[in-house]
């Protein structure tokens, strides 16, 4: 079986780019939500490996549901983008569960 990825609000020019990258690591299906309220709502319903989310606009109260969710616990991998390295935000990234 394929795995699985959730693409969290990325828009951007390269998205067939970014599609071809995961499949060639084996990720067949790729979802994706417009904000995190909704990749919430998807992810209880359909069991992701990968979650890629932007971090620039992540509040406290998304990165409690983040951890909440449990997807840590689970095997899934999320990665956070953002336009910078803010330590301050990676460091409440991680502690929410975010690896990368």
């Amino acid at each position: 079986m394929s795995r699985q990825a959730l693409l969290v609000g990325i828009t951007v020019a390269g998205e067939t780019v970014l599609e071809e990258t995961l499949q060639r690591y084996g990720y067949g299906r790729i979802w994706r939500a417009e904000n995190l309220p909704q990749a919430l709502e998807l992810h209880g319903r359909v069991p992701v490996d990968l979650l890629v989310l932007p971090l620039d606009d992540v509040s406290d109260a998304h990165l409690a549901a983040i951890d909440g969710t449990m997807w840590h616990e689970q095997g899934v991998r999320i990665i956070g983008t953002g336009p910078s390295a803010d330590p301050e935000l990676m460091l409440r990234a991680i502690r929410a569960g975010i690896q990368e």
